[in-house]
């Protein structure tokens, strides 16, 4: 029974270093839009429902429903005029070793009448201006991190992007404050030892029935920036990076197929990597993904 409207919502630790954490003002009672998550013109988020999760070598893999009437119950939608909710697919693609190249995909659709609204709350300084969607956050230098976050938003296509400094505990910024919040004078009680707070929120509102495809890919800032192609048509991505490329298939059925960059695919997801000139492919929720003898690696858009 926890009504603090973030169904749905993550952390995330990239490359070992926490980035995109769920709850930062780290106290109780924190706004639908602090937290990662799509939220709705109207308050309060339904229930969800895990439908496929899948962990293998290459990458993990969720998908979860959240959406009125998922359950029996929905506490926060009892007033029965709730009509928006949404499906979330998350992709962790992982490092062949600690320390390399991993990022994660975030594809959210939306339905329903209300206008929605995707957001992430990020452990950074402040984030330079968007550029053409993609966002950088530089992090913070101190012990410990040392590991920016590169926001590269595909849908919505030009979308708005609005920053908010996020709100932290007073408490918190003193070693006094924090050694009384741990004795239960205040606070949620999470996190009190931490000296890095600064945070900013990202935001991007959308109107209703959209879809945000976000890839968040940590890097130091002197690391290769990711190039990251988006093809619209078949809901698919080439991340290419220091140590490879990927082809990230996250698509709206399992009906039809589709042939692109050598791979034949039917399903929701599946990734083909392509490390040290050598392939391999693995379904993540998908009846079929092979890689052709002599691959056409120029993908084209139709």
């Amino acid at each position: 029974s926890h009504h603090d409207d973030d169904e749905g919502s993550f952390h995330y630790y990239g490359r070992g270093v926490p980035l995109a954490l769920d709850g930062l003002p780290l106290a109780n009672g924190a706004t639908a839009q602090q937290h990662n998550a799509v939220t709705f013109a109207k308050p309060g988020q339904p229930t969800a429902v895990v439908e496929c999760f899948r962990s293998t070598k290459a990458a993990d893999y969720v998908r979860a429903r959240v959406a009125p009437r998922g359950f029996c119950s929905d506490p926060m939608y009892v007033d029965g005029t709730h009509r928006s909710g949404w499906e979330r697919q998350l992709v962790l693609v992982k490092a062949d070793r600690p320390g390399g190249v991993e990022y994660l995909v975030v594809k959210d659709t939306t339905c329903g009448p209300d206008a929605c609204q995707w957001n992430m709350d990020v452990l950074s300084r402040r984030p330079a201006p968007a550029k053409s969607g993609r966002v950088w956050f530089p992090g913070h230098p101190d012990r410990g991190f040392g590991m920016g976050l590169e926001a590269i938003v595909l849908e919505p296509f030009a979308a708005r992007i609005e920053f908010e400094k996020g709100w932290v505990n007073e408490a918190l910024l003193s070693a006094r404050g924090r050694r009384e919040l741990a004795k239960g004078k205040g606070g949620s009680g999470i996190h009190l030892m931490w000296t890095v707070t600064e945070h900013w929120l990202m935001h991007i509102p959308a109107p209703a029935g959209s879809t945000f495809v976000v890839v968040l890919f940590p890097r130091r800032a002197d690391e290769m920036a990711p190039v990251v192609r988006y093809l619209e048509r078949e809901e698919t991505m080439e991340v290419a990076h220091s140590e490879g490329r990927d082809l990230i298939f996250l698509r709206p059925t399992a009906m039809v197929d589709t042939s692109i960059g050598g791979a034949i695919f039917q399903g929701r997801a599946g990734i083909v990597r392509e490390r040290h000139g050598r392939r391999s492919a693995q379904a993540l929720d998908a009846a079929r993904l092979e890689l052709a003898d002599h691959p056409d690696r120029k993908i084209r858009e139709l």
